[in-house]
């Protein structure tokens, strides 16, 4: 990325709508849309004010022929989204017109911005640091109001006040320890020992705490992969169905209807839940109802969570027992369906594998039951808290987070072993390290390369 270039790309989605918004910033951007916008008032987009906008026509600047009626809206660095100068040009939503004025800047001089790129260049010019950059991306991509949540408020800087206050205190303690390294037989003012062991373990909980968050804020901003399985005909495709309120799945009495699995997407209070319904698990010489077995067992592996439905109106079979045994409790739910009918099962043999919490009872035909299955789903995936405070959400800020952690416990501990002062230094500056790497005080080129290229041209 040269940060000299001018570069402009589309920024909204290609395709036809009722307007298009093409982005222009850098050096010459202003002067590359002067080139070629022509206005009533014969404004040139330099004299202009800051966050002012002007209609006009884009025309080619040798013929004059008209490419589109736009409005302009100009920003002067550093106040504008890349702190560069910036231009929007906003025009008709069709693929022709947007082409054709974005090949007019770029034979003017303009690059075509890179994925990214002008977040990237937001970032290099300290207008948001990384995390909050990230974010940015999060906000595009929610799923749902709650993740959008999330997302805005790591966007705000959650995270990153975060980062600085506990970065803040570890430059205190780091600079005592150089202090007494340098001077270890003078009385140092400012910090005590007592103050010392304070801000670590006042480090070490903030920290703790925010990864405590880790997997529920995963569950809001990713979603929860959710696999529906037991043995054909327990209703596994009639619950995918009420879940989410419409007939999806194929649902008959014939065993083995669903060969292959079906997914959807619903928004559970907030969670995005990737309900999963799969062929049923049974012995069979059906080679099609095999390979949908053998692609459910697994999907059990990369599932986030578990929904082994039972039939009450069967007794409790050998396939239900080998099913139970395979599946892990600690992510899994029991689901007793069919309750509305005459109930056989040895209720007692499922029992003996989960906890009662972990087993419901529903008829999802007459829809008996689903709301304590949603909650439970919710409670298994986020707990009984609502959202408040930091959540972590992104898994590179999590590693983060445990390696600056792991340094600023190795710190603490070293000190109370009676450790030389000079490796508690290694220590201190080894969690700053990691927490500069959240917000890119300490990241490689390469990496904030890799991280932006995920972003979409025009953002």
């Amino acid at each position: 990325m040269n940060r000299e270039d001018t570069i402009a790309a589309l920024a909204t989605p290609p395709g036809i709508g009722a307007l298009g918004i093409i982005r222009v910033s850098g050096p010459e951007s202003h002067k590359q849309v002067d080139r070629i916008f022509q206005n009533p008032q014969q404004k040139k987009i330099k004299e202009m004010k800051g966050y002012t906008a002007a209609y006009g026509r884009i025309c080619e600047p040798e013929s004059g022929s008209l490419a589109d009626e736009v409005v302009v809206l100009v920003m002067h660095a550093p106040h504008s989204y890349t702190g560069e100068n910036m231009v929007e040009i906003i025009g008709h939503g069709g693929p022709v017109p947007l082409q054709a004025i974005l090949e007019l800047l770029l034979d003017g001089g303009a690059r075509l911005a890179e994925p990214g790129e002008f977040t990237r260049r937001a970032f290099f010019n300290g207008k948001m640091d990384l995390a909050q950059a990230e974010a940015v991306v999060d906000v595009i991509e929610a799923k749902t109001r709650q993740g959008l949540q999330l997302a805005l408020d790591q966007l705000e800087g959650s995270l990153s006040r975060l980062v600085k206050a506990s970065s803040d205190r570890l430059w205190e303690v780091l600079a005592y320890c150089e202090a007494s390294i340098d001077f270890p037989e003078d009385e140092l003012d400012g910090m005590s020992l007592e103050d010392f062991e304070t801000y670590l373990k006042r480090v070490e909980g903030d920290l703790e705490d925010a990864l405590a968050t880790y997997s529920r804020g995963k569950a809001l901003r990713e979603g929860v992969r959710t696999t529906i399985i037991g043995r054909p005909n327990v209703g596994k495709s009639t619950l995918l169905n009420a879940l989410l309120g419409e007939e999806r799945a194929l649902v008959t009495s014939v065993p083995g209807t669903t060969r292959d699995s079906v997914e959807e997407i619903i928004n559970l209070d907030g969670i995005p839940l990737r309900l999963i319904d799969t062929a049923g698990l049974r012995e069979t010489e059906d080679e099609v109802e095999k390979l949908g077995v053998d692609r459910t067992l697994k999907l059990l592996e990369r599932s986030d969570l578990i929904l082994a439905v039972l039939d009450s109106t069967t007794g409790f079979t050998a396939e239900d027992e080998k099913m139970l045994e395979t599946i892990p409790p600690g992510k899994s739910l029991v689901v007793v369906n069919k309750i509305d009918l005459e109930e056989k099962i040895d209720l007692s043999r499922i029992k003996g594998h989960f906890s009662e919490d972990e087993i419901l009872f529903i008829s999802a035909r007459e829809g008996q039951g689903l709301a304590n299955v949603r909650a439970a789903i919710k409670k298994r995936i986020i707990g009984t808290s609502e959202k408040e405070g930091i959540w972590v959400s992104n898994l590179r800020h999590e590693r983060a987070l445990k390696g600056a952690l792991k340094s600023v416990q190795a710190a603490r501990e070293g000190w109370e072993q009676g450790v030389t002062m000079d490796l508690v230094v290694v220590d201190i500056r080894g969690a700053l390290h990691c927490l500069g790497q959240i917000t890119g005080e300490t990241i490689s080129q390469d990496i904030s390369r890799e991280i932006f290229s995920r972003f979409c041209i025009g953002k």
